[in-house]
This record gives structure tokens, C-alpha cells and sequence, in this order.
């Protein structure tokens, strides 16, 4: 049983602009921030944003003092594992992760797992293609999973930044992850549309 000696630190990454969407006046990366917050280690909290998407809003992310700007996200990578004993990234525009799922994710690393990531059942119909784009086959969707944020991280079994899809870092023994399930909680905002539904979610309490 690892035990933790301070607070876990987590990423908060802005990956486009639908992150600076705003729900009754606060931005989408926020939400996501504050559900981390309130999770039940009480996370340290940065936000990760990519310095285009800062400067063309920089008249109103300027005065923020939890920023981390970065160019190319594989090269701050490295800055985030300094002393910090867990990492967590999570994707800034997936906002109501319910804090179950970071506490559930925490739980996992101090009882030995070294990386985990959430996972979601897949409900659309798949595709095989060929090199053509020819469609071969409908793929059985039940031996799919679609995988996402948040990526949790023991930072001492971290070998360096990873070359797989799907991961920000690999591990030391590699075969040490797991997935944990996710909620309807976790959808993504991918236009402003989907906003409805998120704060339909935010009224009906699902914030847990």
C-alpha cells in the first residue's frame, strides 16, 4: 500500500477552444478545474494551455495565475513530473468527470497500480477500412472500449514520455495499467451545442 505525503497535482489541459466555452459565465476549464478541487485528496490543480489558443485570449485569461503556457504539450511534459508523487491530465473540455472518478483513480495508484486511464462503453457502430478507406468489416463494438481522461500517474514508476496512442507517459512495467469505467458525466463538449446538456447535468446535482 503506497500512501501519499502531499497533495496529487492535476492537469488541467485545453486541447481547443471549446474548453473557453462558458456555462452561466464560467468557462468550461474551470468547471473541470473545480470538480477536481473538490475531489476528496484535494488535488493541486493547474491548467495546461497551448500559447495560441492563450494569445488570441489573452485579454481575458491574462490575469490568471494558474496557467502553465506550453508550445507543444511534449515538451512541458517532462516540467510536470519534477516531485510530485501522483499526476493526473485530464482533458479540459470533458468538465463534469464526477469526483468519484478522480477519488476512484487515486484509490487505484496507492493500492500498487502505477497508470490508469477512464474508459467508456462504446455505442457506435464501427468500421474496419482498408489502406483504400474501403469499408471491410462492421467491427463488434462489445471488444471495443473508447478510452479517455483523466490519465492518472505514479510518478515514481514513470520511465519517460510515451510513444503509444492514448498515453501521455509510459511506466516502467508497462503491463502495470488499468482502466476504470466512466460515467455519462464524462462527455465532452465538442461545440456549443453540448452545452445544454452539460448544464442540464449541472442542474440535476450530477456532479459527484
Amino acid at each position: 500500500m503506497r500512501h501519499l505525503t502531499k497533495p496529487p497535482k492535476v492537469y488541467i489541459l485545453i486541447e481547443d477552444k471549446t474548453a473557453l466555452l462558458q456555462i452561466d459565465r464560467t468557462f468550461v476549464f474551470d468547471i473541470a478545474a473545480n470538480q477536481a478541487k473538490d475531489s476528496e485528496f484535494k488535488p493541486e490543480v493547474k491548467i495546461l494551455c497551448p500559447e495560441g489558443i492563450y494569445q488570441q485570449e489573452v485579454a481575458v485569461l491574462k490575469e490568471r495565475t494558474d496557467f502553465l503556457i506550453f508550445k507543444e504539450i511534449k515538451d512541458i511534459l517532462p516540467g510536470l513530473i519534477n516531485d510530485e508523487e501522483i499526476v493526473i491530465i485530464h482533458n479540459a473540455s470533458r468538465p463534469l468527470v464526477p469526483k468519484k472518478i478522480y477519488n476512484q483513480g487515486i484509490k487505484m495508484l496507492l493500492q500498487g497500480v502505477d497508470a490508469i486511464k477512464q474508459q467508456h462503453v462504446v455505442v457506435d457502430t464501427l468500421k474496419q477500412v482498408d489502406e483504400k478507406n474501403i469499408i471491410e468489416k462492421t467491427v463488434n463494438r462489445d471488444l471495443v472500449k473508447a478510452i479517455t481522461s483523466p490519465e492518472f500517474y505514479w510518478v515514481d514508476s514513470i520511465s519517460g514520455i510515451s510513444e503509444e496512442f492514448g498515453w501521455f507517459y509510459s511506466i516502467i512495467n508497462g503491463k502495470n495499467r488499468e482502466f476504470l469505467f466512466g460515467e455519462l458525466e464524462s462527455t465532452r463538449v465538442r461545440s456549443e451545442r453540448d452545452l445544454f446538456l452539460i448544464k442540464a447535468l449541472i442542474d440535476q446535482g450530477r456532479l459527484n
